[in-house]
Order: structure tokens, then sequence, then C-alpha cells
């Protein structure tokens, strides 16, 4: 059985929590620094949509609290 797996980092930006957040929790957001076309369903148990060429993949938002707190996994295969 696979253990759970997690990532978590701090880091201080010169940005207030709602531009960090628009970065990092809204497909729009992503879709201005990070590659492909993003899609985030605003809430939990929402889907995450990540397309580049002809790969996608989906996942499920686990946490939303907006500003403060937002994850997802990846749909299992």
């Amino acid at each position: 059985m696979p253990h759970e797996f997690k990532v978590t980092k701090e880091i201080a930006l010169d940005a207030s929590p709602e531009q960090v957040w628009e970065a990092v929790a809204t497909g729009r957001g992503l879709d201005a620094w990070f590659m492909g076309s993003n899609e985030v369903e605003p809430r939990v148990g929402g889907t995450t949509r990540f397309t580049m060429g002809g790969y996608s993949e989906e996942g499920m938002v686990t946490a939303w609290e907006p500003h403060k707190r937002f994850a997802w996994c990846r749909a299992a295969s």
C-alpha cells in the first residue's frame, strides 16, 4: 500500500494573499506562469485540469480556503 505524499514549503513573497491566491489557485493565474492550459473548479471536490499538447491530467480539489489554503490530488489512473 502506497504511503501518503505531501510537500510543504513556506516562502516570503512581495505580494498580497489575494495576488498569491490568484496565481496558484485559479486557471487564469496558473496560465500566466505555468505551461499549458489550466482549470480549477473553485470548491472542495472540484476538478483541476492541466492540458498541454495532446496530454491532459485531472485531479480533485481537496482543500479550498480562499487566500489561505489550496490543495489538490491527482486523479487515480
